[in-house]
């Protein structure tokens, strides 16, 4: 993540590979999507939809001070609940750097999963990011869990986040 422009590389260990299959460049500033295989040199843009809130008088949101260490960062315990689909997903979340991408990014991917969906349900999510998220049935029943492995602060250079020019646009 460097300001507006986020870069999520899709590696492939189930298959024992771990080369770069593919990216995601996402353009928060423009709303554009792009997909690039640098195995074929090709990139596409992504046509997105878009993002639609989900009725909020469906979910209960509790927001405690219950908190725990993750990666060395104190985590706050927030809660999305939505009984008509029997789903609770319980979130550990940090502000201490000030995640101002991650809501413009949940909105532009406009992903149907409900870590994604019922984050975005949350009052005064901005800037916050879920360091661990679980999702359970109403009555506990575990489904899925999301968890950052690791984090690095660190520079990054522009280079990053642009197409190489020798890459064509492979659109249908």
């Amino acid at each position: 993540v460097k300001g507006d422009k986020v870069k999520f590389i899709s590696y492939d260990p189930c298959i024992g590979d771990e080369q770069m299959q593919e990216y995601l460049l996402f353009d928060l500033a423009n709303q554009k999507i792009i997909a690039v295989k640098p195995g074929y040199r090709t990139y596409i843009v992504l046509q997105n939809k878009p993002y639609t809130p989900l009725p909020k008088n469906e979910f209960n949101i509790i927001t405690s001070r219950n908190h725990k260490k993750i990666l060395g960062q104190k985590c706050y315990q927030w809660r999305a609940k939505n009984k008509k689909e029997n789903t609770e997903i319980a979130y550990w979340v940090n502000n201490k750097y000030n995640y101002d991408f991650f809501i413009p990014l949940l909105k532009l991917w406009n992903r149907v999963e409900k870590h994604a969906e019922y984050f975005l349900q949350i009052p005064d999510n901005s800037g916050v990011f879920p360091f661990l998220s679980t999702e359970r049935s109403v009555v506990r029943d575990f489904r899925m869990k999301l968890a950052v492995v690791e984090v690095t602060y660190q520079p990054l250079d522009d280079t990053l986040f642009i197409i190489p020019a020798e890459y064509t646009n492979y659109d249908h």
